[in-house]
């Protein structure tokens, strides 16, 4: 035995043993590789797909469904002489083994060995992972739905799903369900499946409508939910998240406007009451004095108006953004056109204000407060000889003596040219007193131009920070006036819808008795002399109905006798006080009583 050292490339040896000599050709051979890896691939029969798939494992490993069958096919780079499959001798086919087919039921592992023509094998024995697990369940995601919405029956939804499932979706559609027994006997229940899918539809998008009205729902709150099925026998449906709609009809839709359109005029009312507020704090501020206003604590009064201003400004964008009322309204033909016409008016209005005036109010009350501050003239110095033109006709007051414990400074001459003025000296005009203290030499400086002025305090013209803060002021008291013109309109418009509501209310408990009484009739025709106890439960029914009805009608009567007080409308009143006379919520609990005993 000898150690041959590891070659690459053919070579020839000699070798001699004892008196034997020869010689011998060593060609190096590599052991035999796996080339390619194949799993046959079949899926459960339920999935529908009996063709099987090919897939390429060279990487060890797979992952399938359970249910499924697989088997592998490996090459190798040269014909082989022997393999074994989890140690069980396997015949190969050239340079290929084929394995048997697996049930995929859970993990397991497959050992593959091979030796070739040469003799050789491989290093160690390839191990391919078989990794089985359950068929997941779909997805369902529904866009451009609203979580919780009130909704008008004869109003159409629309929205967009999308559903994903490994091996196929097999259908989407939606159910409703009512969630309140005590407005309907029965609550609404169904289903409506809107897309088919298939086996190879793996996902899917679906637009899909919704209509209260098209699908025989009455007034009454209902959770609305998508689902999605596949193919896996005995799965139940995926549900989306659930999405709540209350449901009413075209006067119960008005109702509900006039009430949101009532607390939106709240909301707008209170964001005025603060900007007048606002006003009044602002105008206090304007008549202090400069000197005043250029305080540090006046100054920061001043900023913390504009970031209120500013508050308030974003505070009136949020109420001013009551277009989805208005879509609201225009969907619903109770509403007036003339009405809608006159919201929408007023929402750009206020839009306007709450997005470009109450900010540019705060700008200007920013900018007052960081204006610069105007130093005040100080006293005149002494002034030594002047040479020059002096073309002025006025003179001055008379110059006040030095006094005679101080010696004065050294005077400096100055060369000086004073023009002449239209304007009229002021005869209040005095030179100001200089301030006492060491008094200070002048300089000698170039010839200098004047104008002459008609004299007068220098402090008396106003600041910057005052020229802004008049500015706000000025533009705070136009949108006031505007933003009073509004709440004027609001209140004529918030008058009609709320009068008109309570006609409609009165409607519709008026046909509540038509049906009570149409009920009645029909079934004293078809019974009469027959005493069928059905009837008693009949009875019973309705007294409940008449019970409710008296409670309804009494809210409305409340209603009208408020709205009377604010608005003043006689027809109103004139209405209230016949009902009064007629007892009509003492009728209604009497009607309630004589079907009970009836029963």
């Amino acid at each position: 035995m000898f150690d041959l050292p590891g070659q690459m490339d053919p070579v020839s040896m000699m070798y001699q043993v004892g008196d034997l000599t020869g010689s011998l050709r060593v060609v190096p051979t590599l052991r035999p590789e796996l080339t390619n890896l194949v799993a046959k691939v079949s899926l459960p029969e339920y999935l529908g797909l009996p063709q099987a798939d090919e897939k390429d494992v060279r990487g060890g490993s797979i992952s399938l469904v359970n249910g499924s069958r697989v088997s592998f096919v490996a090459t190798v780079n040269r014909d082989l002489t022997a393999a074994q499959i989890d140690g069980v001798s396997q015949a190969p086919t050239g340079p290929s083994i084929s394995t048997p087919v697996f049930d995929v039921a859970d993990a397991r592992v497959v050992e593959l060995q091979w030796q070739d023509k040469f003799g050789l094998a491989g290093r160690e024995p390839f191990m391919v992972t078989i990794a089985g697990h359950e068929d997941g369940a779909p997805s369902i995601i529904c866009e451009e739905l609203p979580r919780q919405k009130v909704l008008l029956d004869s109003e159409v939804l629309n929205f967009t799903i999308r559903a994903h499932d490994d091996f196929g979706v097999r259908q989407v559609g939606l159910d409703w369900q009512g969630l309140d027994e005590t407005i309907v006997k029965e609550p609404a229940h169904g289903e409506r499946v809107l897309a088919a899918g298939g086996y190879d539809k793996e996902s899917m998008e679906v637009r899909g409508t919704f209509s209260a009205s098209a699908h025989g729902i009455e007034p009454q709150p209902i959770r609305l939910r998508m689902f999605v099925e596949d193919y896996l026998p005995g799965r139940e449906r995926v549900y989306s998240s659930p999405y709540i709609f209350y449901v009413l009809n075209a006067e119960q839709h008005a109702i509900w406007l006039t009430e949101q359109l009532s607390k939106w005029h709240r909301q707008s009312l209170e964001v005025r009451d603060r900007e007048l507020q606002l006003y009044e704090t602002n105008k206090a501020i304007r008549e202090l004095s400069q000197e005043e206003i250029d305080q540090p604590e006046t100054r920061k009064r001043i900023e913390s108006q504009a970031a209120a201003e500013r508050a308030n400004g974003r505070r009136l964008s949020l109420v001013a953004g009551g277009e989805d009322l208005v879509k609201q309204a225009m969907r619903n033909p109770e509403i007036g056109v003339g009405h809608l016409d006159k919201w929408a008016e007023m929402l750009q209005i206020l839009k306007d204000i709450s997005n470009n005036r109450m900010p540019s109010v705060a700008d200007l009350l920013k900018e007052s407060a960081q204006a610069p501050q105007v130093a005040s003239a100080g006293p005149p110095k002494k002034q030594g000889p002047k040479v020059g033109n002096f073309r002025t006709s006025t003179s001055g007051a008379p110059k006040k003596e030095t006094p005679t414990d101080q010696k004065p400074p050294p005077a400096v001459p100055s060369i000086v040219d004073v023009e002449s003025s239209q304007l009229a000296q002021k005869p209040t005009d005095k030179p100001e007193e200089p301030k006492a203290g060491k008094p200070s030499a002048g300089k000698f400086g170039l010839p200098t131009t004047m104008l002459k002025g008609p004299g007068g305090d220098a402090q008396k013209q106003q600041t910057p920070a005052e020229d802004k803060l008049d500015e706000a002021v000025t533009e705070q008291q136009d949108l006031l006036a505007e933003f009073e013109k509004i709440a004027d309109e609001l209140n004529k418009v918030l008058a009609n819808l709320e009068g008109s509501t309570l006609v409609k209310r009165l409607k519709a408990a008026s046909r509540k008795q038509y049906q009570v009484a149409g009920r009645l009739g029909d079934e004293i025709a078809a019974g009469f002399g027959t005493g069928d106890p059905a009837k008693g439960d009949l009875y019973v029914e309705l007294a409940s109905q008449e019970a409710q009805s008296s409670q309804d009608v009494s809210a409305i009567m409340d209603d009208m006798q408020a709205y009377f007080e604010r608005r003043r409308f006689m027809q109103f009143q004139t209405v209230l006080n016949e009902m009064r006379d007629e007892d009509v919520i003492g009728s209604l609990r009497q009607l309630g009583d004589d079907l009970r005993k009836e029963s």
